[in-house]
């Protein structure tokens, strides 16, 4: 009886699953990242929980993490670090510093992720925080800032179950998720985000009231709901795995802001994305085993390069050093891991497309990550 409710409620979920936009959760797996931002059919650790449940099969034993702390800033930030201090700290020439950084697009993400966790077989529970913001400046005439960002806390538990349809192995995976997100906004429009001109972001540089203005967040939670699937095939010799995931099922945020000293309900929608993945472990003479995957989002995307997303990861002394590479909606991404069992430390490289054609608005980023692992 529990089986049959088990898979009832993965089919009715995948067929009567609704299609939405919206901003998206900020976590990710830094893995997945590194490899094209693939890895729907390859996850097997706690990122399952929100990329595909269906991966908590792939644990092969118990884990309990720590905090991993990762940090992410744009390559436009880096390059324009002595610019930003003497903004902060020239009050002489700051118009004059302002009109020279426009046109400006930078990001700065930070995610600890996961707070905690714990996995095994089948079944995972854990923790997770991060907080994403873009910052831009145009108008160099007249330069305004705009600053868009959201932190998100979510705990999540989620389930695996492998069967047989048409006496093929099939695995299904549900994880249930509890959100809260606090969103910038304008207390005086109520619009997400927060816009500046130079003049009032001067005055607030130097008046010391800028992380004031910044600091101006309304909150909602809610609950969503994962749907994963994973299926072995076999391809002229070649064996691998199919992945699929609907994510952010019912994924409806509710809350209040308070605009003009009056308080308003509010809802955010989580887009639903649908994924799919193949994961494969080919070999190729002088270079050994190495693992490959490829992820099409079928929504959301606009066209086809900015839907698509692959990888590769080679492994050497064990797992001791990771060398990772992909394609990230056309743009190229790496990264390398050490693993010394109970200490962790990941760099990635990649880039994201901020507009609707691939390659025409991509924003780049370095991260590093470290942590713990039990």
């Amino acid at each position: 009886m529990k089986k049959q409710l088990f898979y009832g409620l993965c089919v009715s979920l995948f067929i009567g699953s609704s299609v939405t936009a919206s901003s998206d959760l900020v976590f990710n797996n830094l893995r997945k990242i590194s490899m094209g931002n693939a890895g729907v059919a390859t996850i097997a650790d706690d990122s399952a929980l929100y990329v595909n449940p269906a991966g908590l099969n792939n644990v092969k034993s118990f884990h309990w993490k720590f905090p991993r702390l990762r940090a992410e800033v744009s390559t436009d930030y880096i390059d324009h670090a002595s610019e930003f201090n003497d903004l902060m700290n020239d009050n002489s020439n700051q118009e004059e510093i302002l009109q020279n950084l426009v046109p400006f697009k930078g990001g700065f993400n930070a995610q600890i992720s996961p707070l905690t966790s714990y996995v095994q077989k089948d079944f995972g529970i854990g923790a997770f925080g991060g907080v994403e913001t873009l910052t831009k400046i145009v108008n160099k005439v007249a330069p305004t800032l705009h600053m868009q960002g959201n932190t998100d806390l979510a705990i999540a538990a989620g389930m695996s179950h492998e069967t047989t349809v048409l006496e093929h192995p099939v695995v299904l995976g549900i994880s249930g998720k509890f959100i809260n997100r606090s969103i910038i906004y304008n207390d005086l429009t109520g619009e997400d985000g927060l816009s500046m001109g130079s003049t009032e972001l001067i005055n607030a540089i130097n008046d010391n009231t800028l992380s004031d203005r910044l600091g101006k967040t309304y909150g909602v939670s809610g609950f969503g709901i994962d749907l994963g699937l994973l299926t072995p095939f076999d391809f002229h010799g070649q064996k691998g795995t199919f992945g699929m995931a609907i994510r952010n099922i019912a994924g409806t945020l509710n809350g209040n802001q308070t605009v003009n000293n009056q308080s308003r309900d509010v809802s955010v929608e989580l887009p639903v994305t649908t994924v799919l993945g193949i994961a494969m472990t080919p070999e190729l003479p002088y270079f050994g085993q190495f693992d490959f995957a490829a992820d099409y989002h079928l929504y959301p995307s606009t066209t086809f390069f900015t839907g698509l997303y692959m990888g590769v990861e080679k492994k050497f002394f064990g797992n001791l050093l990771s060398l990772r590479t992909g394609l990230s909606q056309g743009y190229p991404t790496f990264g390398a891991g050490v693993d010394l069992s109970v200490f962790h430390l990941n760099y990635a490289y990649y880039s994201k497309e901020m507009g609707t054609v691939a390659g025409k608005e991509g924003m780049s980023y370095h991260v590093l990550e470290l942590g713990f692992l039990f």
